[in-house]
């Protein structure tokens, strides 16, 4: 099954949140509970919708990614988002990913 985000959606994968150690063992520590929180508000952008930040006199779908990119964020970013915002489902090969309206994206982290 594949997601195709439609208007002005974004396909956001939430980040993974696991902290290991060398020899592969997961880690739990004081700040669990802060990592676990980043990983609800933030993500990968996978794939941006047609109309994301195009101007209405000029709706194209070939413009979207241009103007998502002058807006701060295209596809491979990570980005943050409110921890709620969009809508997410248990689709196959999807447990860990949400469409979000793009107007809802706050930033962009650089790493």
């Amino acid at each position: 099954m594949n997601v195709t985000p439609c208007g002005m959606q974004i396909l956001v994968k939430l980040d993974e949140v696991q902290e290991m150690s060398e020899g592969g063992v997961i880690q739990h520590t004081q700040t669990e509970m802060e990592r676990e929180q980043n990983g609800r508000n933030m993500g990968r952008v996978i794939k941006i919708g047609p109309f994301v930040h195009a101007d209405w006199e000029d709706m194209t779908s070939d413009t979207s990614s241009g103007k998502a990119k002058e807006w701060g964020y295209e596809v491979g970013d990570l980005v943050l988002f409110n921890r709620y915002d969009g809508v997410s489902h248990d689709l196959p090969n999807h447990e860990n990913y949400r469409l979000i309206p793009s107007n809802c994206i706050l930033g962009k982290v650089e790493q």
